[in-house]
Order: C-alpha cells, then structure tokens, then sequence
C-alpha cells in the first residue's frame, strides 16, 4: 500500500506530551510556591485528561477545559489559589511551550519518510503552545505544514476539521492519505467519519474497547514506516 499524505498527531504522537506536562504542571506550582511529585502529578493528569476526552465528545469547549481544568484539580488538592484560574493556566502553557521532546524514533522517522510523502500535523493543542513548540522542534523542517484547530474554528473528530486539512493540502487525494494518532476518539474516530485510512499508534499496546475501527495499530515508528512503504 502507498501513502502520500501522512496526517500526524502532535501530542503522544510525535512529541513526548507526558515529559511536557509534568516539566509545565511543576514549573507552575513551584512558582506558586506549591508542592509537586508524582501523586500530584496524577492527579492533575487524570483530571486534564477526562476533560479532553470530553471535549473530543463535544461535550464541553476547549476555553471551559483549560480553566476547569486547574479549578478542579486545586479543589482535589484543597489548596487555595493564589492567582485566577486564567492566570494560572496562562502560566501552565507558558511553560509547556518550552518543552518541545520528541518520543523515541520520532525524529529518524519524520526525516526518513519526508522523502517520500507529505507530512502534516493535525492537532488540538492549544494554538500559540503548538506553534511554539514546533518552531523550536527538529522535526520542523520536515513537516510541510500545521494545522490547529483552535485556528480552524474545529477540532478532531468534527467532519468539518479534517475537510478543512484536505482543502488546504495541494492535490490531495484521500485514498493516498493516512492519519496517524495516539486517541482513539479523536484522530482514529476523525478518519472514520472522513473516510481515510487511520493507523492508532498505541506504545502502551492499550485495548481498543470500544466501537471505533482502526486500520492498523502500531507500537513504534518502525511499523509505521512499513506501512507506508
């Protein structure tokens, strides 16, 4: 099978989105003058990440999660916050923006198989986080062009992101196309109803126990790159 267009994720994907949240979330409170470690760490990371998985359903809108977000998780914390909870987010995404790790395998990867497809990131991050990121990341010079959706108006799963994508990419034609992510209701659900190939990287080789159809399911960039050629 020949791919030419290869729609990447961002978080989880190609970047290390873990090593990212846990530099920003400390960063952030010690300069509250808060604790951190990894209990805290967890807790924090369960909350955020319901919340996205809510949004992915359509359930809540990304400015209600980004400040829900740390409303919840100081609540869960009985602490009282120091600044607003805009504030504090402000600061978290100030700091997350300086963290731009590549998972393992992710540079070789996009360096190798951008000499022989199109590569382009599709993401729900945060726009001025992302764009900071990827300037600063090595993979920048190998992918052809970002897409976010909080400049787009959608997100993923939404139909409307993903034509969005394929109208701004030159000739494209989805049967070449393959999308590539780590969440299942967001990137794989997202080919779905698009009608694209979808390929779940799943390092942690998680159980798909829901309804969504995954083409392939990989661990590691080696079985992407097979895939491809």
């Amino acid at each position: 099978m020949k791919f030419s267009y290869i729609l990447l994720d961002a978080d989880n994907t190609l970047m290390d989105f873990n090593m990212a949240e846990e530099y920003a979330l400390e960063m952030t409170l010690r300069s509250y003058g808060l604790p951190y470690d990894e209990e805290i760490h967890r807790v924090y990371h369960g909350i955020n990440a319901e919340l996205w998985e809510r949004l992915n359903r359509g359930e809540v809108k990304k400015e209600h999660l980004l400040i829900e977000r740390f409303r919840h998780f100081y609540q869960e914390m009985n602490w009282k916050p120091k600044e607003d909870y805009v504030k504090i987010n402000q600061r978290y995404l100030e700091s997350l923006s300086d963290c731009s790790a590549l998972l393992e395998g992710a540079f070789d990867f996009c360096r190798e198989m951008s000499e022989k497809c199109d590569l382009y990131i599709i993401t729900n991050g945060v726009a001025s986080t992302q764009r900071k990121r990827f300037s600063r990341s090595e993979i920048r010079p190998y992918i052809k062009d970002i897409f976010i959706s909080e400049e787009i108006g959608y997100q993923k799963p939404e139909q409307e992101f993903f034509s969005f994508v394929f109208e701004h990419i030159p000739d494209f034609q989805k049967e070449k196309a393959l999308i590539i992510g780590d969440t299942l209701s967001s990137d794989i659900e997202g080919a779905n109803r698009v009608g694209v190939k979808s390929c779940w990287f799943n390092p942690k080789n998680l159980k798909n126990n829901t309804e969504i159809v995954c083409d392939f399911i990989v661990s590691n960039f080696s079985q992407i790159k097979e895939i491809i050629k």
